[in-house]
């Protein structure tokens, strides 16, 4: 089967809220001008670039594979259920607008938010047609 990437969708609104943050965090760099501060920052802000803008979900077989700053593997055959969610948990998605996928191991569900949903929940279901799907 051929490997399809979905990129996660990515807020405006949480890229400026935590930019912001950032840019007050460092605010002193404007009065009390240092070199080692300015690349403490800049590679701050790389890092969290990064995290928004370089998280990735690719499905390859029955294997789904989460890429943030590290790789996770998840098989499809054991996803359960796909449903709707607005949580804020920690999770590799660069947006609010989530989806949740509850597996039969680990219990713990993997919250995410890809780009073109419908279409990412409808490559999962050809993989395994018994997923349930939940979406408001």
């Amino acid at each position: 089967m051929e490997k399809i990437v979905f990129r996660s969708r990515v807020s405006v609104w949480l890229c400026a809220l935590v930019y912001a943050l950032l840019a007050a965090a460092f605010w002193p760099i404007v009065y009390d001008f240092s070199w080692s501060l300015l690349l403490i920052f800049l590679l701050t802000v790389g890092a969290v670039s990064y995290g928004f803008f370089g998280i990735t979900y690719t499905i390859e077989g029955h294997v789904l594979w989460v890429r943030m700053l590290g790789r996770q593997r998840y098989d499809i055959m054991q996803l359960r259920r796909v449903a709707s969610t607005r949580t804020w948990i920690a999770a590799p998605a660069a947006s609010m607008r989530r989806i949740e996928l509850l597996f039969a191991s680990p219990s713990t569900p993997l919250i995410i938010s890809p780009c073109h949903q419908d279409r990412f929940i409808a490559c999962l279901r050809q993989v395994n047609p018994a997923i349930a799907v939940k979406l408001d």
